[in-house]
């Protein structure tokens, strides 16, 4: 049972920190007591045992400590901010919270839901083990699971179920960027991923069985405690460097090295220089998903670097056009991933969506890609769906709705590249040969003061399918406008 690795750590080392949460230090001794206690509690009044068990709770820490108790129990588990959010998964055999006393949140979910059954546990949870000795390793079947929750290729959120069982070889598997450098002294600034993102419950786990450490910090103000403990690894999501760049951060001369990876969205290179320059780091480009593991890295030494990625050693991947053929080198495509036994073959609930992304043994990102001669691989952007805007996934169709509107035109595409030098761009190309008013443009411009570059293209007429739908090509918008970038 992965619970044993916190009883492990907690018996061999009980004074090392398992977790700082907002300042506020936990050994192992205390982790692995809380979640004993919890569990202990928990075999006292269980939850119905033939559905989901959500965790609501705006305390990150007690989040790990309930899902690790109900996870040793053969529960299955869904965490998240709000009942609001959990409703809108298409979860539907949610029958209990588990929560600790006085959460609000959880009488929420209560009125929304007077079916669900509210398991409030004691203020304090007492374990089993004697005072100042860790709990005893257990046995079982290990039949629980955890659902998280992605809108990368959707641009709604999609439910993804992970095994206990299988949570060793899904960390083995994504032993790529931090993963695979992570080791037991190091410290992890985790901001506020939860459990329901990659992010928040791969590096969780996987601090955990190493009995490394790893910082949660839901303040409002994190930027200025970055520091306060000599902080290895960290991962940002292209979001958060403004937030950092802006703050006074500044990596103090006696810390370690510290190792930023970026994940989420493009890196833009003026930003990968500047986030060098501010905290004296290292920096790792790493793409993957929530669905899958991770598939391309590249440590930033040049410009080129933030653009051009390295596959994985041993991760398979294939760029393939609309017939799923396999493209030439140097030929743009379409990216799919080859699933490991490990990873999901379904989105909960959606059997459209799973039957799109989900095909033949391949999860396909819902990227377009480009390998070199070199083996080196550039991620181009979305076709559609979704739209990654600052590492911000939107859906694209309201979006676009939004644009035509306030630019006055019937028919518009819009997309998020990585231009030559690095920089995001959101692309909006018309049909038609007239541009919008400058007035027009300047008002959209300042809707988005977060996008590096605003691009407009104008293409008399939009290339369009032959099977008799005549959908709109936007791959071939995507390449045709790539390639008027080249030539003008």
């Amino acid at each position: 049972m992965y619970v044993n690795h916190i009883f492990r750590h907690a018996s061999e080392a009980p004074d090392s920190l398992a977790m700082v949460f907002n300042g506020q230090e936990v050994s192992y001794a205390d982790f692995a007591r809380m979640v004993d206690g919890a569990r202990n509690s928990l075999i006292k009044t269980p939850p119905p045992s033939d559905g989901v068990v959500a965790v609501l709770t705006h305390n990150l820490y007690h989040d790990w400590v309930l899902l690790f108790a109900l996870w040793s129990l053969d529960y299955t588990t869904v965490a998240g901010t709000d009942w609001k959010t959990l409703q809108s998964l298409p979860i539907a055999n949610i029958r209990s919270v588990v929560c600790l006393p006085g959460n609000p949140k959880a009488a929420a979910a209560a009125q929304a839901r007077p079916d669900l059954a509210i398991i409030e546990l004691p203020r304090v949870l007492r374990s089993s083990a004697l005072e100042g000795k860790a709990p005893a390793p257990l046995g079982g079947k290990d039949d629980g699971a955890h659902i998280g929750y992605t809108s990368g290729t959707t641009g709604n959120f999609k439910a993804l179920l992970t095994k206990c069982r299988n949570f060793e070889a899904m960390l083995d598997g994504s032993n790529a960027g931090l993963g695979g450098q992570m080791r037991k002294d190091d410290i992890f600034f985790g901001y506020s991923f939860g459990p329901w993102t990659a992010v928040g419950f791969r590096s969780t786990l996987r601090a955990i069985r190493l009995g490394a450490t790893i910082i949660v910090d839901q303040r409002s103000d994190w930027p200025e405690h970055f520091f306060d403990y000599p902080v290895t690894m960290t991962n940002f999501v292209p979001g958060l460097l403004d937030q950092v760049l802006q703050s006074d951060l500044s990596r103090p001369a006696h810390y370690p090295e510290l190792l930023v990876q970026i994940s989420g969205g493009f890196l833009d290179v003026d930003l990968a220089r500047n986030l060098k320059e501010k905290l004296g780091c290292s920096i790792l480009v790493a793409f993957g998903g929530t669905e899958i593991r991770m598939v391309f890295t590249r440590l930033v030494q040049t410009d080129e670097d933030a653009i051009w990625l390295d596959p994985v050693p041993n991760v398979r991947f294939e760029i393939v056009d609309e017939d799923d053929c396999l493209v030439a080198a140097g030929t743009e495509g379409i990216l799919r991933v080859p699933l490991a036994p490990h990873e999901p073959r379904e989105y909960l609930g959606d059997p459209e969506a799973t039957a799109k992304f989900f095909r033949n043994g391949f999860f396909y990102p819902g990227d377009m890609a480009l390998c070199r001669e070199d083996g080196r691989v550039r991620i181009l952007g979305r076709v559609a769906d979704v739209l990654n805007l600052a590492g911000q996934k939107i859906p694209i169709e309201p979006f676009e709705l939004e644009l035509r509107r306030m630019l006055g035109v019937s028919r518009l595409c819009a997309f998020v590249l990585q231009s030559e030098e690095g920089k995001e761009q959101l692309v909006v190309v018309i049909e038609g040969d007239r541009a919008p008013s400058q007035a027009r443009l300047q008002a959209m411009a300042r809707q988005f003061p977060q996008v590096g570059q605003l691009r407009l293209a104008l293409m008399p007429k939009f290339p369009r399918g032959t099977n008799g739908m005549m959908k709109i090509n936007r791959r071939k918008i995507i390449e045709q406008v790539r390639e008027s970038s080249k030539t003008g």
